[in-house]
């Protein structure tokens, strides 16, 4: 339906408009990037932390060479 002004007619009152609704907006937590052997957690700030699950090699304990 064009009323001659060459614009669009806006939306009718109950059909969404052109805006993001919180079920097409996209989660806090993505899995984009996701490393294996990688497991990140976030605090309670929100500040994401990255650890390493793998496996880590024993450390060397004895007496020093002299």
């Amino acid at each position: 339906m064009s009323d001659g002004t060459g614009m669009t007619p806006p939306p009718a009152a109950g059909s969404a408009s052109g805006a993001v609704t919180s079920q097409e907006a996209t989660r806090k937590r993505p899995t984009q990037g996701l490393r294996s052997g990688i497991k990140v957690d976030t605090n309670r700030h929100g500040i994401r932390r990255e650890t390493s699950t793998a496996p880590k090699p024993p450390k060397k304990t004895g007496r020093k060479k002299v």
